[in-house]
């Protein structure tokens, strides 16, 4: 790994040793990742965007991220990903999930054949059955039950696997190639691959949803939990009103108040930790937006609940408006997290209240 400061070449497990003693190294007093510093350094095999090397330098640094890193079609692959995704934190750790699977089933296609050197040898009709037996291995098949152990994998390897596909058939027409391994991979992968692999990890998906017991929440717990995370709040606005606040405080205010979100919602937690601050502001600003005649046809418990709630929309799955309502006491810490991330050193990249 590179010293960002003197551009030496160090073991891994000993740059933060030499980070002590480095002759051009100046101290801050903010956090430094030296490994994500000397990850920037290290080069790829062709020009990439900016938002995809952010991806790779906060890759965890070991061989499937090396050859993730060095394999041309893995980086136009998960480039694909990214523009999807967006420019989000999540978005970063979904790319990077990506690059992971594709470059742990070309390393372990590897092992299997010595033919198959890159990820456009993973998409060659000649190579299906390896690249099925090299899906196999990586989801733990077990020959006698015919299960899996990470049957998720074994489907998410098709989607990456015809993603590639799709990009070699892209990159012949625009460069006017008769390369049709792609086409002719696609077309196997509708042929075979449902009964030699997802057929499999599909039907042990079903089984274990019927088998699964679903356990609900009493009452009482519910409202434990909720007096607890209300005498908790309460005890943290205090401090902050005395103390002002620290990133300890406010750390411990934001997961509480997600918490709260989730509980009082009932609502994914990967959903509600999307509320953004931006979303945020713009509803505080609109104010209330009920109709005056569909407020006169409700009842007096209603009507006691719209001035006293907030809702706020929220991206869900397949972009789709999630309800959030938001109580008094939380809509009060949302505003103290709100106010003092400029205070606690919160950067502008991370766009999330909580």
């Amino acid at each position: 790994m590179f010293c960002s400061d003197c551009r030496g070449l160090y073991k891994k497990t000993a740059l933060y040793r030499h980070k002590k003693m480095c002759p051009r190294h100046k101290p801050n007093k903010k956090r430094t990742r030296h490994l994500r510093a000397g990850a920037a350094l290290m080069p790829v095999s062709e020009n990439v965007t900016r938002h995809l090397n952010g991806v790779l330098d906060g890759m965890e640094h070991d061989q499937i991220s090396l050859i993730a890193r060095n394999d041309s079609l893995i980086l136009k692959l998960c480039e694909h990903y990214a523009a999807a995704a967006g420019h989000t934190n999540n978005s970063n750790h979904y790319v990077s999930q990506k690059m992971r699977e594709a470059a742990r089933l070309l390393n372990t296609a590897r092992t299997l054949d010595d033919n198959i050197c890159i990820a456009k040898d993973l998409v060659n009709p000649r190579n299906f059955d390896t690249v099925v037996e090299a899906t196999l291995k990586c989801s733990n098949f077990d020959d006698s039950t015919f299960e899996f152990s990470t049957p998720s994998l074994a489907r998410k390897h098709r989607h990456i696997l015809n993603r590639m596909a799709e990009i070699i058939c892209a990159v012949a027409l625009k460069t006017g190639l008769s390369d049709n391994s792609g086409a002719g991979f696609k077309r196997l992968m509708q042929l075979e691959w449902p009964t030699r692999v997802s057929g499999h990890a599909l039907r042990q998906a079903a089984n274990s949803n019927w088998n699964e017991p679903k356990r609900l929440p009493l009452t009482k717990d519910i409202m434990k939990l909720h007096q607890h995370m209300c005498k908790e709040e309460r005890e943290i606005k205090g401090q902050t009103k005395q103390y002002g606040i620290s990133w300890e405080t406010f750390s411990q205010l934001a997961k509480l108040t997600l918490a709260q979100l989730i509980v009082y919602n009932r609502r994914r937690p990967g959903e509600t930790q999307f509320l953004k601050v931006e979303t945020y502001r713009k509803k505080k600003s609109r104010g209330m937006d009920a109709n005056s005649d569909v407020v006169d046809s409700l009842s007096l418990s209603e009507r006691l609940s719209i001035e006293r709630l907030s809702v706020v929309y929220i991206r869900g799955k397949r972009d789709r408006g999630v309800p959030l309502l938001l109580t008094p006491s939380v809509r009060e810490s949302v505003d103290v997290l709100v106010g003092s991330r400029e205070e606690v050193g919160k950067t502008r990249k991370s766009i999330c209240v909580c």
